[in-house]
């Protein structure tokens, strides 16, 4: 995006500019300067950066791999809000994630794989974390979900 190199004649650096801003904003992604370097942005940033970017190209199934493992509480919190943005806006994010609350808190649904098996799949408001690090653990699902745990602890709150 310079205006140096052999390719300043063949960028359209405004309608880049344009469209960045556009997916940014739609994400409710806050990037004070666009043309900011990405090397130097927080880690936070860097990582929704790299989620617009999949948005960008129109991704409709987006993996994330512990996108959180290297961010402080501030960031881990903005990244998690933006992936609940994207779930809002209809794209398919799976995360994987060994940290069950930011699953619970983000996640509709919950698969556990052991060894590269599937040991399980529940919806969040059908299950517990209990169940599911019983299942972590175990390596064996439960004949049914709990089901009747989750709505016994709702019942309770």
């Amino acid at each position: 995006m310079t205006k140096k190199g052999p390719f300043r004649f063949i960028l359209d650096n405004r309608s880049m500019i344009e469209r960045s801003r556009s997916v940014l904003s739609r994400l409710k992604i806050n990037i004070p300067n666009i043309r900011q370097r990405v090397r130097s942005m927080s880690g936070g940033q860097r990582q929704s950066i790299a989620i617009a970017r999949c948005v960008c190209f129109n991704a409709q199934v987006v993996i994330l791999d512990e996108p959180t493992a290297a961010l402080g509480v501030e960031e881990t919190r903005k990244v998690y809000a933006l992936i609940r943005e994207m779930r809002d806006q209809g794209l398919a994010v799976l995360l994987i994630s060994h940290n069950l609350n930011h699953i619970f808190e983000n996640c509709d649904r919950i698969t556990v794989l052991k060894t590269g098996r599937l040991v399980g799949s529940r919806r969040v408001t059908e299950t517990t974390q209990d169940e599911i690090v019983r299942m972590i653990v175990s390596g064996v699902a439960s004949e049914a979900p709990a089901a009747e745990s989750a709505s016994a602890r709702a019942a309770k709150a």
